[in-house]
């Protein structure tokens, strides 16, 4: 995978990943911990993908792959919103682009407002 950019590092992905869906329990070594080689190289290649796709973008380029996530309401409401994102991201290699807008609440976890101060439970 990492050879079919070597002669354009700025070409556009254009070979789908292998599919993730495979068992990890299937690669896993006798009492070793599963790997999903796939999913390995998804991310080892995600930096190339996203500089690439963001210049397509950027030039244009109607073609550009990405995702947009607009994440809203709570950490864990955000959470979910961003890694099944980031998934589809991977799989349809494509850049991944966040709109985290501020809430209310994002005051209160401001780590360096409540510095020195002990709260009690």
């Amino acid at each position: 995978l990492a050879g079919e950019f070597a002669a354009d590092p700025t070409a556009a992905p254009t070979a789908p990943w292998p599919p993730l869906d495979a068992d990890p329990a299937d690669d896993a070594p006798p009492g070793g911990a599963a790997t999903w080689p796939a999913l390995d190289a998804a991310l080892a290649d995600y930096p190339r993908v996203h500089a690439v796709e963001s210049d397509r973008l950027r030039a244009g380029d109607r073609s550009a792959k990405f995702v947009l996530v607009d994440a809203f309401h709570g950490l864990g409401n955000r959470n979910h919103a961003l890694l099944s994102a980031f998934a589809l991201a991977l799989v349809q290699r494509a850049a991944l682009f966040v709109n985290w807008p501020k809430m209310a609440c994002d005051a209160n976890a401001d780590a360096n407002a409540h510095a020195g101060r002990a709260r009690s439970p």
